[in-house]
């Protein structure tokens, strides 16, 4: 399938044009989505700094101990009772030291307007996370809720003091959350961690509307730049280009011997390389005519040139009495013949005709009447031979070619030539000039004896002159 140019442009402008409006919507989305992650979790770490330094430390020891002991003395109850384990932890809640931290955790999330902060502590040998104090007024987490620890955090096994650095996850219980951790000292000793969830998911969606409109506000004006993109690219490019093409598709033989110029029709004026490229063909097409135009009066020159010398080689092989062919025409067929017994495949005989008593019809009556004679005899040749050449070698001497189909019927032939002439010298209707008489020496080709053409035409020449002696003794003057 093949497109045309302007179909190829308008193709790849749409191509190019969304390509990059994916890309500049695709950046935008990466640097908003990364501003955003950045603010949430600054914020999720500065809140959990607070919360580090605000938690009374000694409280916190006394909770995070307590739990600390109790998962370690009922941590098989994980996968046998989830409740029975749960209920191993209830006693914590008993503790003032817990009323006292949870309403602390609470005037922090008062004050920030977070989702959830909790207190918990690391149990590195189970990558695990336990839960200590939770500051929610619903759905709180209970003491010994324990949570996986995220691979992200792995760096923590290795370094406690690290705390837990903001990471976004997304989990279909929780939805998108960034959390952050930081150590809760008591003394010099890490006790716990101060945590906090900031839930992403409202911000998500925002973000999601916000691609959909981005996408949606980009589709237009792309659209809108592209139609003014096809519209100008047609104008200043596909449009002169399609001019262009057509006055050469259009340029014709034709053109040139009517002189038309079709380029000088197209109108460019763009003031850029189409229009020097118009102008480039303009002259191209100027010197083309010109070129063809001289080329077609030497090709008319070179076929009357032909003619003339096809006309010059047929005069000079055309007896101009008769208009048989001539000596010259003879030699080349005799030369066609030699290469014939030279491939031992010659096959032919000779026929030789001589006028008698020419040089009494031009005493008696004129050269012009001996002419009218000669070409008598010639027509009388020509039709007893008409499937064979006949050739004038001299004044009154002829010569036919007898070969192929011709060759096998040579008897019958010279028979019937021999009945002609007679009948022709005993016609008293006719003009005394044109009552002629000749005589006829026959030979073939023999493979034995001959070795040249000239060797038949010896001997047919021989039998000739043998048979114009004994037509001489037998005929009466005219």
């Amino acid at each position: 399938m093949s497109f045309s140019l302007r179909k190829k442009t308008i193709l790849l402008i749409i191509i190019i044009a969304f390509v990059l409006s994916g890309a500049a919507l695709l950046c935008n989305i990466t640097v908003i989505r990364a501003m955003v992650n950045d603010h949430y979790r600054n914020h999720s770490e500065e809140i959990s700094a607070t919360m580090a330094s605000v938690v009374d430390p000694g409280k916190v020891t006394v909770l995070a101990e307590s739990v600390r002991n109790t998962y370690y003395d009922n941590k098989s109850l994980l996968k046998e009772d989830l409740d029975e384990y749960l209920n191993k932890f209830s006693y914590i809640k008993n503790y003032p030291e817990f009323d006292y931290v949870r309403n602390q955790l609470r005037l922090i999330q008062d004050k920030n307007d977070v989702n959830c902060i909790y207190i918990s502590i690391l149990i590195p040998e189970d990558k695990r996370t336990v839960y200590v104090c939770d500051g929610a007024y619903e759905d709180a987490c209970e003491p010994g809720i324990v949570d996986p620890l995220f691979e992200i955090n792995y760096a923590l096994l290795m370094d406690p003091s690290i705390g837990f650095p903001a990471y976004v996850t997304d989990t279909p219980e929780y939805g998108w959350l960034v959390t952050s951790g930081t150590p809760v000292y008591d003394g010099k000793d890490i006790v716990a961690y101060a945590m906090v969830d900031i839930s992403m998911t409202d911000v998500m969606g925002v973000q999601t509307r916000y691609v959909i409109f981005s996408f949606s506000v980009l589709f237009i004006v792309t659209v809108i730049l592209c139609y003014f993109a096809v519209f100008y690219v047609y104008r200043v490019l596909v449009r002169p280009i399609k001019a262009l093409t057509d006055a050469a598709d259009s340029y014709s033989v034709e053109d040139i011997r009517t002189g038309l110029h079709k380029f000088s029709s197209v109108d460019i004026r763009t003031g850029d390389e189409l229009e020097q490229l118009l102008n480039a063909m303009k002259q191209m097409e100027n010197d083309l005519n010109i070129y063809f135009s001289n080329m077609l009066e030497a090709k008319e020159e070179l076929r009357n040139t032909r003619e003339e010398v096809e006309n010059m080689n047929r005069l000079a092989n055309v007896d101009a009495l008769t208009g048989v062919r001539n000596k010259r025409a003879y030699d080349k067929e005799a030369k066609r013949l030699e290469e014939s017994i030279g491939k031992a495949d010659a096959q032919f005989a000779l026929v030789m005709v001589d006028m008698n008593f020419l040089k009494n019809i031009n005493d008696n009556y004129g050269h012009e009447k001996g002419n009218v004679a000669i070409r008598k005899l010639c027509s009388i040749i020509c039709k007893s031979f008409s499937h064979s050449p006949v050739f004038r070698i001299g004044g009154d001497e002829f010569v036919v070619i007898v070969e192929k189909e011709q060759f096998d019927k040579r008897d019958e032939l010279i028979s019937g030539l021999r009945e002609k002439l007679e009948k022709n010298y005993h016609d008293d209707s006719a003009e005394p000039w044109e009552r002629i008489s000749a005589a006829i020496g026959y030979a073939e080709f023999t493979e034995d004896t001959d070795r040249t053409v000239d060797d038949v035409f010896k001997k047919a020449d021989n039998a000739m002159y043998e048979n114009k002696k004994k037509m001489k003794e037998q005929l009466a003057h005219p």
